[in-house]
């Protein structure tokens, strides 16, 4: 349920600011300034959805870093969305450094994209 809930908000967020009508928008290219602040904004606003979750401890705050990288995997991995995202539940204490090891030492194929989340170079 947690994967799911922060899935929709994560999808909702990238959606309205920095991929939206991005059908055309070359994902190798960094988005610009405004989207970014945006994007920010909107993430800060539904931060307390994300927080009900997360505050169920550790599991569920690797549930939202799974949905982030499942949201980066269905938009292709569009350049700085992983790491962007990944920094802000992690300056917002959404995603704790517990959770976000987790998510990197979990090499199952359950989720798609991981390798390419993790060459990100993200790291708490």
């Amino acid at each position: 349920m947690t994967r799911t809930i922060a899935g929709a908000v994560l999808a909702t967020v990238v959606g309205e600011s920095t991929l939206a009508g991005s059908d055309g928008r070359d994902a190798s290219k960094v988005p610009p300034k405004e989207e970014k602040e945006l994007e920010k904004a909107l993430l800060r606003a539904l931060t307390p959805i994300l927080k009900e979750r997360a505050q169920l401890g550790v599991p569920h705050q690797t549930a939202v870093a799974h949905a982030l990288q499942i949201v980066c995997f269905n938009n292709k991995f569009p350049r700085g969305l992983m790491l962007r995202l990944a920094m802000e539940l992690y300056d917002l204490d959404v995603v704790e450094e517990e959770a976000w090891m987790r998510w990197r030492e979990d090499l199952t194929d359950e989720f798609p994209g991981k390798v390419r989340c993790r060459a990100t170079g993200w790291s708490p």
